[in-house]
């Protein structure tokens, strides 16, 4: 079972606003670890309609704040503008759930073999676990000692937009609770010429007992809210690991 332990960073506020300069702008501000605002700052830095970023901390605290373009005043339907930021989850697995810990060397036999010794204690199948590799062996014993989850990385990938509250947004229910690969997800999300930054593989599968496993981005469900200035904004969220194929399945 997967536990949330949180992210460094988060998003904090949103403010829109209005001036004879700019036009119709939006503000968002962030909170989070240093090289988490670092990150998310260089991520703005020259990007589509982002008018300013600034950083600033106090004492541990570090911020930022960031100005996008919405467009000239009283557009509507055409002003929608695009946000899209990627934390990391630290989330707690099982230590026999895949993706395995160690070398790279586990099997799903390995895990099964180390699952019965623990469970049975009988001495053949222990000896059977000390003529498997080393990260097997390492993985009985941390079992032994009561170790029973480790953390993992999930990278999650944020899209919201705004627009005008007489904006209809389109329906954003397809492939719901579906494994999307990178295309898929470039598509789902609009994510052409807006990122740039790398997004972690895709595509490659891990068979654990007879059951497929899929490295890909599992599509949340998307959620509206309202804004200042007679805003909506649309939310879609996308977080990468490895799932089971059977639970989950693949976008279409």
């Amino acid at each position: 079972m997967s536990i949330n332990l949180g992210v460094p960073g988060d998003f904090r506020r949103q403010r829109i606003g209005w001036n004879n300069r700019d036009g119709d702008f939006g503000e968002v501000e962030y909170e989070g670890s240093s090289a988490f605002i670092q990150t998310q700052h260089a991520s703005l830095r020259n990007g589509n309609n982002v008018i300013e970023s600034e950083i600033w901390n106090e004492g541990a605290k570090w911020l930022l704040r960031a100005r996008v373009s919405i467009g000239a005043p009283n557009q509507s339907e055409q002003g929608v503008t695009d946000d899209v930021r990627m934390s990391v989850n630290r989330v707690h697995k099982s230590i026999f759930e895949p993706p395995y810990p160690g070398t790279g060397s586990l099997t799903a036999d390995d895990i099964e073999t180390v699952r019965r010794a623990l469970n049975s204690q009988n001495d053949a199948d222990i000896l059977a676990v000390a003529d498997l590799s080393d990260d097997a062996i390492a993985l009985y014993l941390l079992a032994q000692a009561g170790v029973e989850s480790r953390i993992v990385y999930q990278p999650v990938l944020f899209r919201s937009r705004s627009a005008s509250d007489g904006y209809q947004w389109p329906d954003a229910g397809a492939n719901v609770g579906s494994i999307l690969n990178e295309g898929q997800l470039y598509a789902d999300a609009a994510l052409d010429g807006i990122i740039n930054f790398q997004l972690p593989p895709s595509g490659a599968t891990s068979t654990v007992a007879g059951e497929t496993f899929r490295y890909g981005w599992l599509k949340h469900e998307p959620w509206y809210d309202t804004a200042a200035g007679n805003r909506t904004v649309e939310f879609r969220e996308y977080e990468y690991g490895l799932w089971p194929q059977f639970l989950y399945g693949d976008a279409t």
